[in-house]
């Protein structure tokens, strides 16, 4: 590469190579599109097309850049043959690097999105940065040791195209035939045509609320939709049963009690012992699998039909302890504000310890729902294996609890990781074989492994009942069931590709958002409840027992189940969407910032309904005052 000409050779056919092979790497987006129709298919093949090379444009253009910086402009002899090659070299390195960043990013992005149905977003942003994050993930040695083969795989693939065009003059010969002006030319038009096509076949399903292509479209990552909505309103089209319904999530301040909270404190306050289980579906509260849970709900309160506050950690303990819905996260960790159920607990002086075998900086409890709790009162996990961390935390916690003052009322919590992938028990847990012996992210096969990762997840479930056992016998002995509130729950369940994912985070099914719920309270009696309960009821329950006299609605979307108040609806919310699930049907739709995804509208059970349109027609105002409902505890900054 003597001079500028000679680059710009070499970049092209360079940029040709890995423009093929990008598209062979993003060729695993299209086993996620339902192709209903053969215009889906051609939208989705264009679409990937264009945006592939659209994708490879800041790499292009950043090494134009270097290589006016790194190669001679003048005349061949105006550089040395050392300088020359050092550049040489440089160059090369930084198109390995540049295009291979591409390669991993589309790589994890199209992996993500295959496991959990969403992008490379804020939410696995939020992940990596956060600390405790990637620990969260409970990945094991097998999985990272595959992923950076991976990971060198796709290097040395790059690497290896940029060495068949130094040492392969045929091969490089017949690419250059493909840049030749006409060819160029020709190929820059199709690609415009591709992305034409595609933006012009969303903006006319979107006005006719045709949602194959609509949802096709959320495979292609970075995806900019054109509606076209204002010329057809123009043209007199309605198109209000196919515009999206969003939530305004910025721009406002939380108003969090509504009204001050009044207290008359109990004579007797009673003790809490909170146990949570991560990934804790409500089918797991069985007598095979959990018996000791099973026979506490036998004289407890008992939720057969309970939902978590959304499909991931943090929104579902943020609506559990916060009572209020999990669109409001962004906003109680903006401004550090933490439950006012925590709150009630410190001003009637509880003795608090939490314990975790994860963490609680990822995510951000320590800043929200527990922020006004001492950090020496945070405990949190080790290098050990999860289900260890959970005996080990345990013992601890009853440790506290015999350590604790008597003359006053102590909380306690645990939440437990045995149930979170990688579903870590001892062989002591074992109750059904066989099950997957360990699980390797990157080279399973779900279709076929799926029953025996069940298998490991159920025994796992047993671990943690193990525990809570622990829990339930320490109490009895040392005479505190009489005095003691105890609830057993998860955060939010976990989907074994029922409805076509793996784990949670990724869709607002029945799996991934049901969770079993018991409540013991001492004097209660039993009482089982068949009716949709939320974790948003939580602290509209507990809270009369602490001796709170405001209604549940002065600081909470709740409803105290000890009342006469039965649910009808309830929200669930993930970092970028919200659903309202009722007896009936799911209506799943997104907040402002990812405002171009057409509402999904399912029965309760998330089956596809035949006419979402006609549906909406019908309930449009009931929809419009969920969202009213969803601004209760914010107003506008300014007002």
């Amino acid at each position: 590469m003597r001079d500028v000409r000679s680059v710009k050779h070499f970049l092209s056919t360079y940029l040709l190579l890995t423009y093929v092979a990008l598209l062979v790497n993003m060729f695993g987006y299209l086993r996620d599109v339902n192709y209903s129709h053969w215009v889906t298919k051609l939208f989705v093949g264009a679409s990937l097309m264009a945006y592939g090379a659209a994708y490879l444009v800041p790499v292009a253009l950043l090494l134009w850049i270097a290589s006016l910086l790194l190669v001679s402009r003048r005349r061949p002899g105006s550089f040395s043959d050392r300088n020359r090659t050092s550049c040489t070299i440089a160059f090369c390195a930084l198109s390995v690097l540049l295009a291979s960043a591409l390669q991993v990013g589309l790589y994890a992005d199209r992996f993500i999105f295959h496991l959990y149905g969403f992008h490379l977003n804020g939410f696995v942003l939020n992940l990596v940065f956060t600390r405790g994050g990637i620990e969260s993930l409970g990945s094991s040695a097998p999985t990272t040791f595959t992923f950076i083969l991976i990971i060198l795989g796709l290097v040395a693939m790059q690497a290896g195209m940029l060495a068949v065009l130094f040492y392969a003059p045929r091969i490089r010969f017949r690419l250059s035939l493909l840049l030749r002006r006409r060819m160029l030319v020709s190929g820059i038009a199709a690609l415009l045509v591709f992305g034409l096509f595609g933006q012009v076949a969303y903006g006319v399903s979107f006005i006719r609320g045709y949602t194959p292509i609509l949802f096709a479209s959320n495979v292609i990552p970075l995806y900019v939709p054109i509606t076209f909505t204002t010329l057809a309103e123009k043209m007199g089209m309605d198109v209000s049963r196919s515009a999206c319904m969003t939530v305004d999530l910025e721009a406002s301040t939380l108003v969090y009690p509504l009204k001050p909270i009044q207290i008359t404190p109990p004579e007797k306050p009673l003790n809490i012992v909170f146990l949570i289980g991560e990934s804790l579906r409500w089918d797991m509260l069985s007598e095979t699998i959990m018996p000791s849970t099973w026979a506490l709900a036998q004289k407890s309160l008992w939720c057969r039909q309970h939902y978590s506050g959304g499909n991931g950690t943090r929104m579902a303990m943020f609506s559990l302890f916060s009572g209020i819905y999990g669109s409001y996260w962004f906003t109680c960790l903006g401004e550090n504000r933490g439950a006012v159920l925590i709150d009630v607990l410190l001003e009637q002086k509880y003795q608090m310890e939490l314990f975790t075998s994860a963490g609680f900086s990822y995510p951000e409890f320590d800043q929200t729902i527990f922020s006004k709790i001492d950090p020496k009162r945070l405990h949190e996990r080790n290098s050990l294996p999860q289900w260890r961390c959970d005996q080990n935390q345990i013992t601890a916690l009853l440790e506290s609890i015999d350590k604790r003052d008597p003359a006053l009322p102590f909380m306690t919590f645990m939440f437990f990781e045995s149930p979170h992938a990688n579903y870590h028990f001892p062989p002591d847990a074992v109750i059904v074989e066989p099950y997957a012996k360990d699980l390797n992210y990157a080279t399973m096969d779900l279709d076929r492994e799926i029953g025996l990762i069940k298998n490991r997840y159920i025994n796992a479930c047993h671990h943690m009942d193990m525990q809570v056992k622990r829990v339930l016998d320490h109490l009895e002995k040392q005479g505190l069931m009489d005095s003691t509130i105890v609830m057993v729950t998860g955060d939010h369940g976990e989907e074994f590709m029922e409805k076509g994912r793996w784990g949670h985070n990724s869709t607002f099914s029945e799996e991934q958002t049901r969770s079993p719920f018991v409540l013991w309270v001492p004097g209660k009696s039993p009482r089982a409840i068949d009716t949709i309960t939320s974790h948003l009821d939580m602290p509209a329950t507990v809270m009369p027992l602490l001796g709170v006299t405001n209604p549940p609605a002065d600081h909470s979307c709740g409803i105290d189940l000890y009342g006469n108040s039965t649910r009808t609806m309830t929200i669930l919310a993930d970092w970028s969407h919200v659903a309202y699930v009722t007896p009936d049907y799911k209506v799943v739709f997104s907040v402002r910032s990812y405002g171009f995804d057409p509402p999904r509208i399912t029965t309760k059970d998330d089956v596809e309904l035949p006419n979402p349109d006609a549906f909406f027609d019908e309930h449009k105002q009931e929809l419009l005052g969920v969202m009213r409902e969803l601004k209760t505890f914010e107003k506008k900054r300014g007002e």
